[in-house]
């Protein structure tokens, strides 16, 4: 959570990009959300067999995961940096 709260403070503070600062009402990262959001819809409606959608994401669920795996290594790497934690 600390490591978090460094990535939302850069983030309002313009070193980091601003849309990792953004969180929902709760305080949930708001990128992480629309991710987990989208790759949970999406398994929904493929069950459900809606095939025929008007638009696609292209790339699912690869670019999903690729997302959530680059915002734990932004993370990872900014709690192994001693600079990245003051």
């Amino acid at each position: 959570m600390v490591v978090w709260s460094t990535v939302l403070r850069r983030g309002r503070r313009g070193e980091a990009p601003r849309l990792l600062a953004r969180t929902t009402r709760h305080g949930v990262p708001a990128v992480a959300v629309i991710v987990v959001t989208h790759l949970r819809g999406r398994a929904r409606l493929d069950r459900g067999g809606f095939e025929d959608r008007e638009v696609r994401m292209w790339a699912y669920p690869y670019l999903n995961v690729a997302v959530l795996i680059t915002l734990l290594a932004v993370i990872g790497g900014m709690a192994a940096t001693d600079s990245s934690r003051r």
